[in-house]
């Protein structure tokens, strides 16, 4: 069995594995640059400037999960 490491998400306030950090339009690094966790080395989200989401209608579904 093979344990995927999880890494928090200040955009999303959860626990995000590599490959789901590689999803976010915020994040550039590699899974390498993820699994340590040191968020300057693969996410520039801030938030006191980016949007969380971009553009979508409140209220959908996908609000309610991230």
């Amino acid at each position: 069995m093979v344990l995927e490491l999880s890494v928090h998400c200040p955009r999303l306030a959860r626990t995000r594995t590599a490959e789901e950090h590689a999803e976010c339009p915020y994040c550039f690094g590699k899974a390498t640059d993820v699994a340590p966790g040191e968020r300057p080395r693969f996410c520039d989200f801030d938030a006191s400037r980016d949007p969380v989401t971009f553009g979508f209608p409140d209220g959908l579904t996908r609000h309610r999960a991230g």
